[in-house]
């Protein structure tokens, strides 16, 4: 039998669908475990067992990379972490305005959390930035290229392939075959491709894994936080909605990807200035 090379796309694309696989096969478990509970709004233990398995599976991922060569212990200095918060700041801001908006659109259903619960929430959003980060960015990036080398066309197929493994991946949020959930979850495909090069390029420029994990945090924080801080009627549709599928397709598709402009314009202008990073480099040398 042929063994698949370390430095390959189909290696690459392997291990990618194994952790987000043994992921999911945590999610389905505790689901089950667990389905009185989550029946009745009662996400807390829920969600802890899910932020430790994506912590176990994190340090997983990393000694793998330190196995294969790929893993830079310099991503994770800390003196890094303020330019590259600083260059993630348009994802930070969308996030934090996300959450204002809807929480104050919904203030008559907000409520002090629970400190455990509230907590809990936290170290979802802390540990989801920190798995898919180390896994999309820290092993899929680098192990990619290896495979195309570090020249601008390398960073580029590096950078495209390893956002659409990313963005694919995604496809197990899939819900249902109706029009709501095929649209929700193309968009989640679309915007995570989208952001998946923003990340990639914080990553390159900052070289601080740290910054991308904050940055992919405080993002995917404001849709957990909400649910701490939100009764459980607030997610909840009113008698009252007309759902047609105009509205359908506007919430679940057009809105958010009108989302996403900010962060397309952010990585238009990251991406030019990466690349003539590697044109000043061919020039000098």
């Amino acid at each position: 039998m042929r063994k698949i090379k370390t430095d390959s796309l189909l290696f690459t694309v392997l291990i990618t669908v194994i952790f987000f696989f043994l992921l999911g096969a945590v999610s389905i478990s505790t689901r089950l475990m667990l389905k009185d509970r989550i029946a009745a709004f009662d996400l807390e233990l829920y969600i802890w067992m899910n932020a430790v398995a994506q912590l176990v599976l994190t340090f997983a991922l990393i000694a793998l990379s330190q196995k294969l060569g790929i893993h830079h212990s310099e991503d994770y200095h800390l003196s890094t972490i303020p330019k590259g918060l600083y260059m993630g700041l348009v994802c930070i801001v969308r996030g934090l305005v996300f959450f204002v908006v809807n929480l104050f659109g919904n203030i008559g259903y907000a409520h002090v959390p629970k400190p455990s619960y509230f907590l809990a929430c936290v170290m979802m959003a802390f540990t989801t930035g920190f798995f898919e980060e180390v896994l999309c960015r820290g092993f899929g990036y680098n192990n990619l290229k290896r495979c195309y080398g570090d020249s601008w066309t390398g960073t580029k197929k590096s950078i495209i392939i390893s956002s659409m493994i990313f963005g694919i991946a995604h496809l197990v949020n899939l819900s249902g075959y109706n029009l709501q959930a095929i649209l929700d979850t193309t968009a989640q495909i679309i915007t995570a491709i989208i952001i998946g090069v923003y990340f990639s390029l914080i990553y390159i420029q900052s070289k601080s894994m740290w910054a991308v994990v904050i940055s992919h945090a405080v993002a995917d924080g404001a849709i957990f936080l909400l649910y701490s801080i939100l009764t459980t009627e607030a997610f909840q549709p009113e008698s009252t909605d007309i759902i047609t599928t105009g509205s359908i397709v506007v919430q679940s598709f057009i809105i958010p990807l009108a989302t996403m402009i900010p962060i397309m314009i952010a990585v238009w202008i990251k991406w030019r200035r990466l690349k003539n990073t590697f044109a000043d480099g061919l020039q000098s040398g």
